[in-house]
């Protein structure tokens, strides 16, 4: 492969070099594929095992929550640590290490014993998925031509769409045979060979010019780290708030000021600091980049929140649905996510309609959300069937609109390409790790709250509130007995907790939407076809 200019080169000779691709491009893209099947396999997963897991190993409901958000968490803060290092070290050291740190991290929690151990490892995957997910999109534009660029982007798009409706159906086998350890062991082997093929075959962007030390020197460790330990106190604050601790206990209070006050100070040291910000808006700030970022992260909160919550309303209001194979479940949503994804993004590419689509998809994402605050356990098959297809359709829609966005924002100055993806990812990931937290801090206030007004449970309301992730299980094997039986009184107030959840989902979605109409169009170049001043050919 060599670097080609497009100065001298006609246009017949253009089209020629962007179909003069070797195999090592092939193998390339197959491995990126690869890793990222299992990437969307670790994200639907984990959600559909977590009473399992938190039964067998004894977890609190906060200590299994966090098992996703300490994935979503750790992804989030080394994004900018990858996205840097991608042009200190090159493309391909850093994605070869973001595999390694993602097997090393599957392996630590394929053996853990205890929840603290799973939670190292679930940290150290995550970390090894943010830089996978990141990479990906960052080879992709080093990778090809804009127009290959486009269908490799669709092959990923494809890949998390493949992995969203198969995870599902993985993840519910595996617990239902007690063999949720493999949900972590089954990562290895694709990891291993995508690394192998990767370390000998792949030719990708190298380094940027110049010493690696005075590179490093530049890089914002101390807004780095600040960023990070700011998060983590935040979402330590909201998740302990209100059932663990009282809103104004210490160990309450400490992390959420101690992790504001650090996000203000980071944003202070961003403006003010010598070093470029690891998350910088410079030339971000008109309306249609900042409706994007807001966009993507409420899209990661919604679909955060959907995952790790809406497991709880089959396992218990529709008992009855277990029977059915694994992941059936799930394909009112899955199955018009994957057909609008695909459609839009025909439609995107021929038309250019992204701003509609991003209209439609959060209008139907708003009026899905809303309607599912109406599921109850007597909710029928066809109601829920059809307000999970309202949903599925909307975030389907979403996601190559948001997506095109974000390409249209960054060829608008090309010195910015890699900051719009770090950005357009960061945010993503951000938006997912506020929608586990927020979703728990909600459903266990609500679910104490309800406990707590319950005849029945008043007397069991923190122990149970402490234990409503493995309580599921239990919930589900209990026969029913009969109408106002205790099973169907914690049934209802499961399900109101529920519906809290869906109602803040439904407001952030409301927001995006509004957001999104003062968003203004963006013309694609028209050149884009046959620029390859960024690409790699044979």
């Amino acid at each position: 492969m060599k670097r080609i200019s497009t100065d001298a080169l006609t246009k017949v000779e253009v089209e020629e070099c962007i179909g003069d691709i070797d195999w090592r491009f092939y193998v390339t893209a197959a491995c990126l594929l690869l890793a990222n099947i299992v990437i969307a396999w670790d994200v639907t997963v984990i959600s559909i095992t977590l009473p399992t897991i938190s039964f067998v190993l004894h977890g609190s409901a906060i200590q299994s929550f966090w098992l996703g958000v300490s994935f979503l968490v750790a992804a989030t803060t080394f994004l900018p640590l990858f996205s840097a290092f991608a042009d200190i070290f090159g493309r391909k050291p850093m994605l070869i290490t973001s595999l390694v740190a993602f097997s090393a991290g599957s392996f630590i929690a394929g053996i853990a014993g205890n929840l603290h151990v799973l939670h190292f490892g679930r940290s150290v995957q995550g970390i090894g998925a943010g830089g996978i997910f990141l990479l990906s999109d960052l080879i992709a534009s080093d990778l090809v031509s804009p127009l290959d660029k486009r269908r490799l982007n669709t092959a990923l798009g494809a890949i998390w769409a493949i992995g969203a409706v198969t995870g599902p159906a993985i993840g519910e086998e595996l617990a239902q045979n007690g063999q949720w350890r493999w949900i972590f062991w089954i990562n290895l082997p694709f990891c291993i060979v995508a690394t192998v093929v990767l370390a000998f075959f792949a030719k990708l962007k190298g380094a940027t010019p110049g010493s690696i030390g005075p590179k490093l020197a530049k890089f914002d460790w101390f807004g780095f780290v600040l960023l990070g330990g700011s998060l983590v106190g935040i979402l330590l604050g909201i998740s302990w708030g209100g059932s663990l601790y009282t809103w104004g206990h210490t160990n309450t209070l400490l992390p959420l000021q101690f992790g504001i006050i650090g996000l203000v100070v980071y944003c202070i040291w961003s403006w003010f600091s010598p070093f470029q910000s690891i998350i910088s808006m410079d030339g971000f700030m008109d309306r249609t980049s900042l409706g994007t970022f807001f966009g993507t992260a409420v899209q990661g909160a919604v679909i955060g929140a959907f995952l790790y919550f809406m497991p709880f309303f089959f396992t218990v209001a529709k008992v009855e649905l277990m029977s059915l194979p694994p992941g059936v479940r799930w394909l009112p949503w899955m199955l018009p996510f994957v057909i609008f994804v695909l459609i839009t993004f025909i439609a995107v590419s021929r038309w250019n309609l992204w701003l509609p689509a991003i209209w439609l998809g959060w209008a139907l994402v708003v009026l899905g959300v809303s309607l599912t605050t109406l599921y109850t356990r007597n909710s029928s098959n066809a109601a829920w069937i059809v307000i999970a297809m309202i949903s599925g359709s909307g975030i389907g829609i979403l996601y190559p609109s948001l997506h095109t966005a974000s390409e249209l924002i960054a060829a608008q100055d090309e010195s910015r390409a890699r900051r719009t993806i770090t950005n357009y990812t960061f945010f993503h990931f951000l938006g997912k790790t506020v929608g586990v937290a927020m979703g728990t801090c909600i459903f266990e206030n609500e679910l104490l709250k309800n406990l707590r007004r319950n005849e029945t449970f008043s007397e069991f309301a923190q122990k149970y509130t402490n234990d409503a992730v493995a309580l599921v299980a239990r919930i589900s094997v209990t026969p029913n007995g009969g109408a106002g039986s205790a099973k169907e009184q914690i049934m209802d107030i499961y399900i109101q907790a529920l519906k809290m959840v869906w109602m803040i989902v439904a407001v952030l979605a409301a927001l995006a939407f509004i957001n999104s109409i003062f968003m203004m169009p963006k013309e694609k170049n028209r050149h884009d076809d046959l620029e390859l001043d960024q690409a790699y050919v044979v």
